[in-house]
């Protein structure tokens, strides 16, 4: 069965609902652990989300495609078995797991939310961003993420953000990327856009491209950086 088949709709909690029911279920100082259970009880009952991003059956319906080992290899006949569904196949991995893309190319449907720990390893893979839509390829929302051997060719964006886009993260490494012939026309950097966030750059390659807030890439608080 197409995992993608069976996608419900994630729900998305306000930040001011979310800092009121966590101040709501505070324990008391000095608290048991039978309070500190009565706290995740609480939490839970308000109906904030649990560890998992993704509902538990549409991961097991990715699981049954991908298997539950911390290192999954991606080819084209797995991508095409997911419905070319890379989003929820990142969010049903363990956190810290490998995604090691075994296939000359990745079409993406829509960006790609990295909301946990993960490395993409891509082997030299070339990544589309997704067609007419003027937008990029991977929002990063998480620390200790590795985006490595990856080639971002022709993209065109119409975004403030960079077709890689790093959002209040640590621990963030670009290891042997390539940026060539992509363009933003509104108004942000054709590669890596970054804010609040500590990264490395180790032998990024760009040529060709086109955007504005630095040209390629536009980020504060760059630990090193290798070109």
């Amino acid at each position: 069965m197409n995992p993608k088949q069976q996608r419900r709709p994630r729900r998305r909690i306000p930040t001011n609902l979310f800092v009121a029911t966590v101040a709501m279920c505070q324990p008391r100082r000095g608290g048991s652990l039978l309070s500190a259970f009565l706290v995740v009880a609480c939490l839970a009952t308000v109906g904030l989300p649990q560890s998992d991003s993704v509902g538990g059956s549409e991961c097991e319906a990715v699981r049954a495609v991908i298997g539950i080992s911390a290192r999954v290899i991606l080819d084209s006949a797995t991508l095409k078995e997911m419905g070319n569904d890379v989003q929820s196949l990142v969010d049903c991995m363990p956190g810290g797991g490998v995604l090691e893309l075994d296939l000359a190319e990745v079409v993406l449907d829509d960006s790609v939310v990295l909301r946990s720990p993960i490395t993409i390893a891509g082997n030299g893979a070339a990544v589309q961003c997704p067609s007419g839509q003027g937008k990029g390829a991977f929002k990063i929302r998480s620390d200790d993420v590795t985006l490595s051997t990856l080639a971002f060719k022709g993209c065109f964006l119409n975004s403030l953000e960079g077709l890689i886009h790093v959002e209040s993260s640590k621990n963030v490494s670009l290891e042997n990327v390539e940026f060539e012939g992509n363009k933003n026309i509104g108004g942000g950097p054709a590669g890596l856009s970054a804010a609040q966030s500590d990264f490395r750059l180790l032998n990024v390659k760009a040529w060709n491209n086109t955007g504005s807030l630095g040209g390629v890439i536009a980020a504060l608080n760059i630990s090193e950086a290798q070109y």
